[in-house]
């Protein structure tokens, strides 16, 4: 062993280590045993959750301030009918006693009159404390979203530069391109180190992706293809996984399959997600069967039905939520980041498209995307 080897070698590791740091906060905690992360403030993850926590609590100040409102304008009108049937019931009375009630009359007037403007003075007092307290949070969640953008726009080229380097070098050591390693450890470590690294740059491209979403600015390219080649790719991706997992990939597509006008790149990365997730949450000797349907409305629809651990319908909830997941008896199988299925809806909706879930525990999970109409140039490969 060369020590510059192995120098080398844990600079590597320490900058994985560093960016973990970035992502979920110094002093994060990583829980193998229960495949849990206990982050820390300061990490990526943390500042989106701030933010979410925010985003809620202005949407909860604004639900009372319309039920403040709502609660003022039913005061107001049960106030003013209260008055104007008194005033009548005064009225009819002061026909008989007009010299003698008159001046109570006034007082009892000028009375509610006043009582009237400090009730309205107090509910002003209180609007307009919950509209400077909205008009703080909104500026608070303005200066987080901008601080959230920033990080990311610097996190992209500050961790995905590095990232490939690493990844890089390891797959060079890894196949030995300027000669022998001389150790077989140095082999695993390296491979160690590619999956570890593409792992974390997943991570890091799935993350910007829903941000880019969330904040309409996810450019997408639009062109002609057939959806069978895609399809194909897809699987070709998620194969190995499949088989290392003893899981068994049934493709009822083939090659006769629609024309579509879509970004090739998302729709790819959407059905990539989908067999990903079978695969994960199917068990050894399990089967993925691919279908397609062409419905009554001319929408093309492609089911991925797996033979796995399914979910009941608060897990689909949770999986559909970013970040979510679902635990289950298969905890060993939860590696990732909750983001696969929330991006594929997203990405599907930017289409025109939708994405549904039907599952249930134990038996499987059928999870089906239909394409509209107008993404369709053409029902069968071979027009």
């Amino acid at each position: 062993m060369k020590q510059g080897e192995g120098i080398n070698t844990v600079d590597w590791l320490s900058e994985i280590e560093v960016l973990k740091g970035y992502l979920f906060g110094v002093g994060h905690i990583i829980d193998e045993q229960h495949q849990t992360i206990h982050v820390r403030p300061g990490g990526l993850y943390t500042l989106i959750r701030d933010y979410l926590e925010l985003k809620d609590r202005n949407l909860d100040l604004r639900d009372d301030l319309v039920r403040n409102m709502a609660s003022l304008d039913r005061d107001w009108s049960e106030f003013v009918k209260l008055e104007q049937d008194r005033q009548k019931e005064i009225s009819q009375q002061s026909v008989a006693k007009l010299s003698g009630m008159w001046v109570t009359v006034s007082l009892i007037s000028v009375f509610s009159v006043l009582i009237f403007l400090i009730l309205i003075w107090f509910i002003f007092k209180a609007v307009s404390l919950q509209v400077d307290t909205l008009y703080d949070l909104r500026q608070q969640a303005e200066s987080s979203n901008q601080a959230k953008s920033n990080f990311l726009a610097s996190m992209s080229h500050e961790l995905r530069t590095p990232l490939n380097a690493i990844i890089g070098f390891s797959q060079i050591m890894k196949l030995q391109t300027l000669g022998p390693l001389g150790n077989k450890k140095y082999l695993e470590y390296s491979n160690d180190i590619t999956q570890s690294g593409q792992h974390l740059l997943d991570i890091i491209n799935d993350i910007l992706d829903v941000s880019s979403i969330e904040a309409g600015q996810l450019t997408i390219s639009e062109s002609k293809f057939h959806f069978p080649e895609i399809l194909n790719d897809a699987i070709q991706m998620v194969r190995l996984q499949a088989e290392e997992s003893l899981v068994n990939i049934e493709n009822n597509v083939g090659d006769d399959g629609p024309l579509i006008f879509a970004d090739e790149r998302l729709v790819k990365q959407v059905v990539v997600n989908l067999l990903s997730n079978a695969v994960k949450f199917t068990p050894e000797n399990g089967t993925i069967r691919i279908s397609k349907l062409m419905d009554e409305k001319g929408r093309f629809c492609l089911a991925v039905t797996d033979t796995g651990i399914g979910m009941d319908d608060a897990g689909v909830m949770v999986a559909l939520t970013p970040f979510g997941m679902v635990k289950n008896a298969y905890d060993d199988n939860t590696k990732g980041t909750g983001l696969g299925l929330p991006l594929a809806k997203r990405m599907m909706e930017i289409h025109g498209g939708t994405i549904t879930i039907e599952s249930q525990p134990e038996l499987g999970t059928r999870v089906t995307l239909v394409f509209p109409k107008e993404r369709i140039i053409s029902a069968d490969l071979t027009d």
